[in-house]
């Protein structure tokens, strides 16, 4: 009489993965890295990129808010950096910080002013003049674009 296993019995050799099972996984979390970094990537210098927008835009208002209140947009003799927007148009509680890209702020007296986000690192340059706020205005002259 032939004894028969049952469902339930341990089977003799140990197991394991084949050296083939782990090189399929291996490819397929290589194809997948391949495709999701560069992803990750652009989408990261994408935000950064709106965050710079989104600073000159608050920078327009603020010397929007300026004009109103002075008559015509400060004089500040070539670019200037962000400590010196931020001293002129901003309080301590409302400052930019942008460790990211280098703003700079041009304007003369009237009613005339430029003010700059450059990213060096990905060739980003966005502008913002004192036309009104649309999807013109600022704008992105080069590299990645919000």
């Amino acid at each position: 009489m032939r004894q028969q296993k049952y469902k339930g019995a341990k089977k003799d050799a140990a197991q394991g993965f084949t050296l083939m099972e782990i090189i399929t996984v291996l490819v397929v979390i290589g194809i997948i890295t391949a495709i999701a970094i560069p992803n990750f990537i652009k989408a990261y210098e994408r935000s950064l990129s709106r965050k710079a927008r989104l600073d000159l835009i608050a920078i327009h208002s603020a010397m929007e808010i300026y004009r109103a209140k002075n008559g015509d947009t400060p004089d500040t003799g070539g670019f200037q950096d962000i400590s010196y927007i931020n001293n002129l148009l901003f309080d301590a509680n409302h400052q930019i910080n942008n460790n990211n890209f280098v703003i700079q702020l041009e304007s003369e007296h009237g009613n005339i002013f430029t003010a700059t986000a450059t990213r060096a690192k990905t060739g980003t340059l966005l502008t913002v003049t004192q036309g009104k706020i649309d999807e013109t205005n600022p704008s992105c002259s080069s590299g990645i674009c919000p």
